[in-house]
């Protein structure tokens, strides 16, 4: 910057002061040129067409926010709104650019992002902005235009212009073609009636308050002592000192001159002296030459100088520059030799008061050399030149902007520098509705990364320079409590403002308060990608499967528990104790709702499809979940325990006290949201959000919810109001006491031994099932085993053998043996025992309900190759049928377990009563006139998650994946859910018809069968499960294959009670025959111990597989071949060949050590005299 400029510039400053004096802010003048070198400051001053001559100011915040003020009511310190111009020449025949810099250091820089908010009531940040080389006046040396519009290029053809945003203070930008910067365009910008219109001025000066002075026109936030810049300064003897510049200054309005002011010293004030107010002194600093006026501190009390202690300061914005002029001195200085007093006691007094120009010209402040030739330089008063230019350090051109920074968009915890994290609590929705942030200290047991309400979701405000975008913070539970345009600095703090809620966001509550960008921890996505957290949340699955205890929270005692006196029947109040209630968390599909889009206001009826998004969400954050809620009824499960409770419900409702009991009658029943609140021990607690479903007409239920509480006196749950600041807390722990059996593969007997979970308790077993009170003597069994010593084959009557078609025995029973009078054997001549397969259905990680298939005669296959994959399916309407194309005629041979399975017989009873080809079924399947069921036997394929009924005589050999995918949906039934019930494989559009007995075999054709899902939910027959008799002593239980079937009115099935069914179908001996019962209470089969069953030990059976080595008995081989078995050294030996269905396909005496006997292909038995019959697989 050139020094000198400021030197011969100080006579036009002081023209300028002499014309009267500066107290008043005065228009700018309209600049004439702008020169390049120095860089000066000017105000552009905006006008709108609406209103020529009301003239705005454009200036910015210490954030960059711009703002446009009217200059009638600007602030005194013009200082923000003072802009360091540069013009710029362009290419030859275009016009120049000027580049803008605000004395807080922004660049004037816009983007064309900062057109979206034109109508949303933000000013744009102008630290945030990539566009500036502003198009203003067409010349600069000279005429400098007026009243002309900014405008910036973003597009070859299209600019941003600077608008005012109608109605507020806000600097915007809106776009216009380039064409429209021409003022006779038919929609030229400057029609548009928000647009700005600039005049370059430069600034008034004006006379400085001791305000002024003192906060540097406002750029200090408090009155202090400050000192002065001088760009050239006093020199050469250390003792001759600057007052202005070595030492701080306070400046006082004087008591008699207006305008004038009184500087205090500050070291003097600090030392305690008297002498600490500057004046002109009447002496001299030097004696030979011209004499110039030293500057001295004294003691203004009863002074005959007191003017030459006042002092005005006026300050020239453009420059930055100020001029102080004294009120008055007295030059003469000389010794009276005959009156012995000092001259200048009568000598002439030089006053700002005179007439004269040339006098008041001599009480400047100004730089004075005394020996030029060794550069001794002092600071005086005399007339001008000043030869040194005086600053205040006001945001001059060239100093740099605030450090901004910013924060990666994800989710945060925000901890200020006292320890307190800003949270929304729970008890701030209160009696007034508030829903309030705030700085709170965390207990030690809360942990804010369980508890949305405690978390804030940052997003950048900015596509451009990200770096330094601002912020909005947004509260994740609460998503109207949001702030935008927060800037961040990496050397300071930054203020900011949030709402609070109350019937709709209520802005700037909480204020007065900093943000850093240490004091956000951000959270990785084990917190943000949790879409439950926050509120205790199960499925539909979880609910109908699990009992749970509540916890409550106590500083010293972890065993209290929420429950009932199970004692008596008339005490149903709930309340804290050591005795443990199990409790069922029923979803609720519909009902009222806290809050659900964050304004503050309790949601009215809402229909939540049981499960309610809530919540702050937003794409702009990676790995940010949406959050998830239910709302529960919660109940005591009948047959619980509680008494009158045996098999109905009780549900938890407020009673006339407001306390909470449980009752099985209509009452108030509560609609609870469990919400985080406490977290001990890694383990959540949860306050009870009661919504009460708007039913209790209460003055505690404000905005319709309630916490529960327990009193301390009498522990019992009670309503207490949700801006209590207690709040009472309980953990949800599941119900630990098994409900099923579970089959770990252990030892077993009646030894009531605890079976553990885990990885080895999920594989198939053999088990005998035994009845309980004759235990080891009477064992569920196979009515007709096929096999030597069979009870079939001791003459076992026809009503409970098989059943027979034609004189074909095709259906098995189940029935029940005693050991004594049928008991096993295993010699080479008779084989026979009463084992089960027990295969797996549903037995996984820790389901409260291991479900199982029991099984006789199991054949494991291995598959052989991969399954083929299907290029095409066509529907052929002429053929009623698919037919497939593929890429490969591969077969496949995929694992899986053949077998015949028990099944409930129930839905086959109406199939077969109903079709006239197997009338003779009827009264088989029903059990006699005790209308119950029977259990049989089917031929069956287990593979994965399927399971698969077989029809026919196929040969295991025979199937593969083919002829899996074609059989009918009605004989497909999917394992692999946890329930009683499951739909069969039905697909979407096609379902098959009842099938028509063709040829000995049943046909099934496709059609077209909108109403697929509304058939037959009993896919699961041949699925059971072992329901413990007394959970916590014993591994005795009841065999389990159904359970009562509840409907909603509209047909479709309720899935309450599905797992641990209070009302169910159990396994009873009816006169000796196995059935399934009637619907009965779990309690009242548990009192009948005649269906009472535990297990023992198996035998396992020979299990062969698809392998070709030979199957090796004593010296007798046989080898498996294809269409054929050899059996080698057993000449003169018997064999009999039958298949897996007991049917006899070869029988014959052999005359060689190596003979060959053709087979169909399939697993046969081959049974050589004196010899262990094996299996063999015929290819």
């Amino acid at each position: 910057m050139n020094k000198k400029f400021f030197t011969l510039i100080a006579s036009a400053f002081m023209l300028v002061a002499s014309l009267g004096t500066v107290n008043a802010i005065g228009l700018g003048t309209a600049t004439n040129s702008v020169p390049k070198d120095p860089v000066k400051r000017y105000q552009l001053a905006g006008e709108l067409k609406a209103a020529p001559g009301a003239y705005y100011l454009l200036t910015t915040n210490e954030n960059g926010f711009l703002y446009a003020y009217p200059y009638a009511t600007f602030p005194r310190a013009f200082g923000e709104s003072l802009w360091c111009t540069t013009p710029k020449d362009e290419a030859l025949g275009q016009n120049p650019t000027f580049d803008f810099v605000n004395v807080r250091g922004f660049d004037l820089l816009v983007s064309a992002e900062d057109t979206v908010n034109t109508n949303i009531g933000d000013p744009i940040n102008v630290g945030l902005g990539n566009l500036g080389g502003w198009g203003f006046s067409r010349t600069y040396t000279s005429d400098v235009e007026k009243q002309r519009v900014l405008y910036t290029y973003f597009t070859t053809d299209s600019v941003l212009v600077l608008t005012l945003k109608t109605g507020s203070n806000f600097v915007g930008v809106k776009k216009f073609l380039a064409t429209q910067l021409d003022p006779t365009h038919a929609s030229t910008v400057y029609n548009d009636p928000e647009v700005l219109m600039f005049t370059l001025w430069e600034p008034a000066p004006i006379t400085l308050t001791a305000t002024d002075y003192n906060t540097k026109l406002g750029d200090l936030s408090t009155p202090t002592y400050v000192s002065l810049t001088f760009d050239k300064d006093h020199a050469g003897v250390p003792s001759f000192k600057n007052p202005w510049s070595d030492f701080k200054l306070k400046a006082y309005a004087s008591k008699y001159n207006p305008g004038y002011l009184n500087f205090e010293l500050k070291d003097a004030v600090d030392a305690e002296s008297s002498e600490k107010w500057l004046r002109v002194d009447t002496s001299h600093v030097n004696s030979v030459g011209s004499k110039f006026l030293a500057f001295a501190f004294g003691d203004t009390a009863g002074t005959n100088i007191r003017n030459q202690y006042e002092f005005k300061a006026v300050y020239y914005y453009s420059s930055d520059s100020l001029v102080i002029t004294a009120y008055e001195a007295r030059f003469n200085a000389d010794y009276d030799a005959k009156t012995k007093k000092p001259l200048w006691i009568d000598s002439h007094v030089t006053s700002s008061t005179s007439t004269s120009q040339e006098v008041k010209d001599s009480l400047n402040l100004k730089l004075q050399d005394l020996v030029a030739a060794d550069n001794i330089r002092i600071i005086t008063v005399g007339p001008t030149p000043l030869n040194t230019t005086i600053h205040m350090g006001v945001k001059a051109c060239g100093v740099s902007a605030p450090n901004f920074t910013s924060l990666d968009n994800g989710l945060y915890i925000i901890t200020n520098d006292k320890g307190q994290t800003l949270v929304v609590p729970i008890y701030t929705l209160n009696s007034g509705n508030d829903t309030i942030p705030q700085w709170i200290t965390l207990s030690d047991d809360v942990d804010p990364k369980r508890i949305p309400a405690y978390q804030w979701v940052v997003e950048k405000t900015r596509t451009t320079n990200k770096d330094n975008s601002p912020i909005k913070i947004t509260n994740r539970e609460f998503a109207k409590i949001s702030t935008t345009n927060v800037q961040l600095y990496t050397d300071k703090a930054t203020s900011f403002t949030l709402p609070k809620l109350n019937y709709g966001v209520v802005p700037n509550y909480l204020t007065g308060t900093t943000l850093k960008k240490g004091y956000f921890a951000k959270q990785d996505k084990t917190v943000s990608a949790d879409s439950t957290l926050g509120y205790f949340f199960i499925d539909s699955l979880q609910a109908v499967t699990y009992g749970y205890e509540l916890n409550y929270l106590h500083k010293y005692q972890d065993d209290e528990y929420l429950g009932v006196n199970t004692k008596t029947a008339s005490d149903s109040t709930l309340f804290v104790s050591g005795n443990r209630s199990q409790f069922k968390f029923d979803i609720v599909e519909n009902g009222y709702s806290i809050d659900t889009d964050g304004d503050g206001i309790t949601d009215t009826w809402v229909s939540t499809g049981m499960v309610e998004d809530y919540g702050y969400y937003s794409e702009n954050v990676d790995d940010l979940a949406q959050l998830k809620r239910v709302h529960y009824r919660i109940r005591i499960p009948g047959g619980s325990g509680l008494i009158g409770a045996t098999t109905s419900n009780r549900y938890m409702v407020v009673d006339k006290e407001e306390r909470y009991a449980v009752s099985g009658t209509s009452g108030y029943y509560g609609d609870f949201y469990l919400k985080t609140n406490n977290t001990k021990n890694d383990t959540d607690y949860y306050a009870l959000l009661d919504i009460l479903s708007g039913k209790f007409p209460t003055t505690k239920a404000y905005n319709k919810v309630v916490k529960v509480g327990i009193d301390d006196a009498s522990l019992w749950a009670y309503m207490q109001v949700q801006d209590e600041v207690r709040t009472s807390a309980f953990a949800v722990k599941r119900y630990t006491e098994p409900l099923y059996r579970r089959f770990d593969g252990g030892e077993y007997g009646k030894a009531p031994v605890k079976e553990p979970y885990g990885d080895d308790t999920n594989s198939p077993i053999w088990l005998k099932f035994t009845k309980y009170n004759n235990f080891g003597n009477e064992f569920l069994f196979e009515n007709s085993p096929r096999g030597k010593g069979s009870p079939s084959d001791k003459g076992m009557n026809d009503y409970r053998d098989s059943l027979s078609v034609n004189g074909q025995k095709t259906i098995s029973f189940l029935g029940l043996y005693n050991e004594h009078q049928y008991p096993e054997v295993n010699t080479d001549k008779d084989v026979m025992n009463y084992t089960f397969y027990v295969d797996t259905a549903y037995v996984r990680d820790e389901t409260p309900m291991p479900q199982y298939m029991l099984a006789l005669r199991p054949e494991f296959v291995k598959g052989d190759t991969i399954w083929t994959v299907r290029k095409d399916s066509t529907w052929s309407s002429s053929g009623q049928s698919w037919y497939y194309t593929s890429d490969t005629t591969m077969r496949v041979r995929p694992s899986f377990t053949r077998a015949f399975y028990l099944f409930n017989a129930q839905d086959s009873i109406g199939y077969y009563n109903s079709s006239p080809i197997r009338s003779d079924y009827v009264g088989k399947f029903n059990y006699g006139a005790e209308n119950t069921t029977r259990l049989a036997f089917v031929d069956g394929i287990h593979m994965g998650d399927t399971f698969y009924v077989v029809r026919g005589n196929i040969p295991t050999a025979e199937i593969d994946s083919t002829y899996l995918h074609d059989i009918s949906a009605a004989d497909k039934h999917y394992l692999g859910a946890n329930t009683h019930y499951q739909p069969r494989w039905y697909s979407d559009d096609w379902n098959y018809d009842n099938g028509v007995w063709t040829n000995g075999k049943w046909v099934y054709n496709y059609k077209k069968n909108a109403s697929a899902y509304n058939l037959d939910r009993n896919g699961k027959s041949m699925v059971f499960q072992f329901r413990l008799v007394d959970p916590a002593n014993d591994r005795r239980f009841l065999i389990e294959s159904r359970r009562q079937e509840d409907f909603y009115q509209d047909g479709t099935h309720y899935a309450d009670n599905e797992i641990a069914p209070v009302l169910g179908r159990w396994l009873k001996i009816q006169n000796g025959v196995p059935v399934i019962s009637e619907n009965i209470s779990i309690s009242n089969a548990r009192q009948n111990g005649s269906e009472i069953f535990d297990v023992m030990e198996g035998v396992e059976e020979l299990a062969t597989g698809n392998e070709e080595t030979p199957v090796v008995t004593t010296n007798v081989k046989v080898i498996s071949e294809t269409g054929a078995v050899t059996i080698l050294n057993a000449a003169g030996k018997n064999v009999a060949i039958s298949n897996i269905l007991g049917q006899t396909v070869a029988n014959q005496t052999l005359n060689s050590n190596s003979a060959t006997i053709a087979l169909p292909k399939g697993i046969v038995v081959v049974a050589v005299e004196g010899e262990k019959a094996v299996k063999a697989i015929v290819k």
